[in-house]
């Protein structure tokens, strides 16, 4: 049979004048819930140490049930950074979910796994909707090689465009995502880098 909703009707008859009928409705539903990260991709940088995991839950016949695993490298902890066993229920979570995440540190990977129960009992696969993530609080780091600065006093150039080299490193956030470095002199006139070596 297969999903959808039914009606089925029994009929007791003793006679033309005699009879009872019952009719109910079935609902079969054999297929598992679906699960989609809003807020998070697998592989994100996280420039906080609170953050904010949201999602959607999706089943024909409604959620009756959201729950969630946090790994931190290969450890189960709870939201708030504690130690904790098994899968963890997400209250109020039912077409969507919120789960604030805090106490989170650097040089740590960590694994949020999402499953959902349906009203008929159906269960997502448990390795199925999970993103892994990594946090970093460090501020970028950004040094001038040439020409060389002195505290205090004006460098100057003959040529129009002045030309600066030197670096901006972020650990491993620079190849991961676009960083730019501005340059502004008193006119507000901008000159724009791109990320690593700036020249």
């Amino acid at each position: 049979t297969k999903d959808g909703e039914y009606t089925y009707t029994l009929t007791s008859k003793v006679s033309e004048l005699l009879s009872t009928v019952i009719s109910r409705v079935v609902v079969i539903d054999t297929t598992n819930p679906t699960i989609e990260f809003t807020t998070l991709s697998n592989g994100d940088i996280i420039e906080s140490s609170e953050f904010n995991l949201k999602g959607n839950v999706e089943d024909a016949n409604g959620i009756s049930l959201v729950e969630y695993q946090l790994l931190a490298d290969s450890s189960q902890i709870l939201i708030d950074g504690s130690q904790t066993n098994g899968w963890q229920v997400i209250p109020n979570a039912k077409s969507s979910f919120n789960l604030s995440l805090s106490n989170l540190k650097e040089d740590v990977t960590y694994t949020v796994k999402i499953r959902a129960t349906d009203m008929a009992g159906n269960i997502s696969e448990d390795e199925k909707y999970k993103c892994s993530f990594t946090i970093d609080l460090a501020e970028p780091v950004a040094t001038i090689d040439s020409p060389a600065p002195e505290s205090g006093s004006s460098i100057y150039f003959t040529n129009e465009v002045p030309v600066f080299s030197g670096k901006a490193t972020d650990n491993e956030k620079t190849a991961a995502n676009a960083r730019y470095t501005r340059i502004c002199d008193q006119n507000a006139l901008l000159w724009i880098f791109s990320a690593g070596i700036v020249t």
